[in-house]
């Protein structure tokens, strides 16, 4: 990583809250991407989340500006950090969850709350009554970078409130879940007061699991829609749009044992 390259294009601030936690779903960690220069969130966990911005002198105000509007905005500290502080691993998922500005014909990047969620259009499970088709769930394999600096995939669904009465809820109802709708490029964005259409919200219906095969090569199509094929995809995009910051590589392993 050629961290004075990155510090000279983007900025980065680490945002913090004096309460014990930031809850997962919290609609400030959504908020930053209101902002036109904020290229990504990144959020795992606790008090602080990280934001990447295009560098602009201006950037600490606008984001400023966002934030202090959310609830509990008044219980936050914004720093402008540098690489060196954020750490490897904040500044990884940063450069991954800034790859939603790309269009792929196949592949969909959502940064929300903090997370990059990818989807391929084929996946979305549909019911279709007097020729009207219905999105229900939308199936996602949410990538992260994990303390040793590997990348980590978990299949995650989002379910359409059509179906909430599947869903089983018992710390939460479903009205204390962020909800999400799908923008006009089928990536999925956090909801606005002004939407009208059915939301969705990171839930799977009881007793429902989600299958994304790990790898499939029959043929390109189906090598796309398979869990290695996104991952393939996810790191050529990367590589292109960092070549003069970052670069990652598969790790081979020349003898491996599995217990």
């Amino acid at each position: 990583m050629n961290a004075s390259a990155l510090d000279e294009k983007y900025d980065i601030f680490r945002i913090e809250t004096t309460e014990k936690y930031f809850n997962r779903g919290a609609y400030i960690l959504d908020a930053p991407l209101l902002c036109n220069h904020v290229s990504s969130v990144y959020f795992d966990s606790g008090k602080c989340f990280y934001v990447l911005m295009l560098k602009s002198m201006s950037n600490k105000t606008h984001l400023r500006n966002v934030l202090h509007n959310t609830e509990d905005g008044d219980k936050i500290t914004i720093e402008e950090i540098d690489t060196a502080s954020a750490g490897q691993r904040a500044v990884l998922s940063l450069l991954f969850n800034a790859l939603g500005s790309y269009e792929i014909d196949f592949l969909r990047f959502n940064n929300l709350t903090g997370h990059l969620y990818c989807f391929h259009p084929k996946w979305m499970k549909r019911s279709v009554r007097n020729n009207e088709s219905k999105i229900l769930k939308i199936p996602c394999l949410e990538l992260s970078v994990s303390n040793d600096l590997r990348l980590t995939m978990a299949v995650r669904t989002f379910t359409s409130e059509l179906l909430k009465s599947q869903i089983v809820f018992k710390k939460r109802k479903f009205e204390q879940y962020p909800k999400y709708t799908l923008a006009a490029n089928n990536t999925l964005r956090r909801r606005l007061s002004s939407d009208t259409g059915k939301c969705f919200i990171l839930r799977q219906t009881q007793n429902d699991k989600t299958e994304i095969p790990f790898m499939d090569i029959q043929n390109l199509e189906k090598f796309e829609s398979s869990k290695m094929g996104i991952v393939a995809c996810v790191l050529a995009r990367f590589n292109e749009k960092y070549n003069e910051i970052c670069n990652l590589q598969f790790q081979s392993i020349d003898e491996f044992i599995c217990y």
